[in-house]
C-alpha cells in the first residue's frame, strides 16, 4: 500500500490496519482512527496496529524513539494528541484505556530521552486531564536511574532532564502538582538525591520540587518532614557541594521551607548536622548577603 493516507471506512478500514508495513501506512492508521473515533473496536485494532507497526518500523530502519521523534517528529505529534483525544472521549472504556496507553508506550516511553523530547515540545497536550500518564513516567524516569538501553552518563542526562521536566510540570500548575504527588514524586525525587549525590542538577531540582511540594500542601510537609529522609539529604548535598553559592542558599531556603512548621523535620535535621552544615555555608559564603538570610531563616527553625 503506498500513497497519501486517507480516512478509511468499514471493511476497508479494517483491511488498512491488517495490511500497514511502512510509514505512509502509520499515517492510514491514524487515518482510520480518526474516522472511527467513536468505535472502541476499531480504536483498539488501529492501537494494536500502531503497536506492531511502530515497533516493526523502528527495527527495520534500526531507529530508536528519539530518532523517530527527530525523523518523523509531526508524525509521532500527531499520533500522540490523536491518542490523548481518543483516551479522553473514552476515559470509561477500560480496553480502550489499555489499549491506548500501550500503543503510546511503543510511540515514546520505551525511550525515555524521545518522550522527555516530547513532554518537553507537546507539554499542554499529554498531560491535559492526566489521562496519558505523561506526568507518571516522567516520575518514574526521575525514580530509576538507570536503563539498560544507555550507558550511565545517559542515564544520568536523562534523570537529569526528567527532574528538570517534573519540576516544569508541577511549578505550571496546581492540577500538575497533584498528579506528581499521587504519582509518587516525594518518593522518586528522594531516591534520585539519594543515587545523584554527585549531579548539582538532581540535588538543585530535588530541593525545588520538595520546597514547591511542601509549601503547597500541609499534608506533604507532614509526610515529607515524618520520615525524616529529605532534611537528611539535603544536609548531605550541602556537604558536597558545600562549594556553589547558590545551592548553599537553595538549600538553606528548603531546609527552612521543610522545617517551619515541622517540629519532627527540624529535629531530624539537626540530628543530621543540618547546624553544622548551615554554619559552615555562612562562613564559606561571608560576602552573600541572600546566603546568610537564608541561612539565618533556616537556623532560627533549627
Amino acid at each position: 500500500m503506498s500513497g497519501a493516507a486517507r480516512p478509511a471506512r468499514g471493511d476497508e478500514g479494517l483491511r488498512v490496519i491488517a495490511d500497514a508495513t511502512d510509514v505512509a501506512d502509520v499515517e492510514a492508521v491514524l487515518a482510520t482512527l480518526r474516522g472511527h473515533a467513536g468505535s472502541p473496536h476499531v480504536i483498539c485494532l488501529a492501537c494494536g496496529a500502531l503497536h506492531c507497526l511502530v515497533s516493526s518500523l523502528r527495527q527495520k530502519m534500526k531507529m530508536t524513539a528519539s530518532m523517530m521523534v527527530i525523523h518523523h517528529r509531526q508524525m509521532i505529534a500527531d499520533a500522540v494528541k490523536l491518542l490523548v483525544a481518543v483516551l479522553q472521549e473514552h476515559q470509561e472504556h477500560e480496553h480502550v484505556q489499555n489499549c491506548g496507553r500501550e500503543a503510546l508506550e511503543t510511540l515514546m516511553v520505551d525511550d525515555r530521552k524521545a518522550f522527555i523530547a516530547l513532554v518537553n515540545d507537546e507539554g499542554h497536550t499529554l498531560t491535559r486531564g492526566g489521562n496519558v500518564g505523561a506526568i507518571e513516567a516522567v516520575v518514574a524516569f526521575v525514580a530509576q536511574p538507570a536503563c539498560h538501553t544507555y550507558g550511565e552518563l545517559e542515564n544520568l542526562h536523562v534523570q537529569e532532564e526528567a527532574i528538570s521536566l517534573l519540576l516544569v510540570l508541577i511549578n505550571s500548575s496546581l492540577e500538575h502538582t497533584a498528579q506528581a504527588k499521587q504519582a509518587g514524586a516525594v518518593e522518586a525525587v528522594l531516591m534520585a538525591m539519594r543515587a545523584r549525590s554527585e549531579s548539582l542538577t538532581v540535588q538543585s531540582k530535588g530541593c525545588r520540587i520538595l520546597s514547591l511540594l511542601a509549601s503547597r500542601s500541609s499534608e506533604t510537609n507532614t509526610q515529607i518532614g515524618y520520615s525524616g529522609v529529605a532534611v537528611e539529604l539535603i544536609v548531605d548535598a550541602m556537604r558536597g557541594h558545600a562549594g556553589n553559592l547558590e545551592f548553599q542558599g537553595l538549600a538553606c531556603n528548603t531546609l527552612f521551607v521543610l522545617t517551619k512548621e515541622n517540629r519532627q523535620a527540624a529535629t531530624r535535621a539537626g540530628n543530621a548536622g543540618a547546624v553544622e552544615a548551615v554554619a559552615a555555608a555562612v562562613r564559606a559564603h561571608a560576602g552573600s548577603a541572600g546566603l546568610q538570610e537564608a541561612a539565618c531563616q533556616a537556623l532560627v527553625r533549627l
